[in-house]
């Protein structure tokens, strides 16, 4: 059996990180969590996650050049953004997927 895939989750909001990383631990997957730009380039740098997980609103910071800070750091790995509807897609974010809450 091939083990799951290392996330490193993103979201301003605590508590929807909480439940996010308590819904993946269920399931087995190993869970780096930020709640800050900051805290998830030192995750990204010590625990290199194989897929990104970002929510928007992120009220700690800009997202759009956090996820291309990662993206130099971390090439090739994947990006999935978490917003209310497309519409709110924000003006410079490329992820790879979109997923509506």
């Amino acid at each position: 059996m091939r083990p799951n895939k290392r996330i490193l989750l993103i979201d301003s909001d605590e508590n929807s990180l909480s439940i996010r990383r308590f819904l993946l631990d269920t399931h087995r997957f190993p869970v780096s969590g930020a709640t800050t730009s900051e805290e998830a380039v030192r995750l990204a740098e010590e625990c290199a996650p194989e897929v990104i997980v970002a929510a928007w609103p992120f009220a700690a910071g800009d997202l759009g050049r956090l996820l291309n800070q990662l993206r130099e750091i971390l090439p090739g790995v994947p990006s999935i953004l978490i917003c209310e509807k497309l519409s709110d897609w924000p003006e410079g974010v490329v992820a790879d997927a979109v997923m509506l809450k």
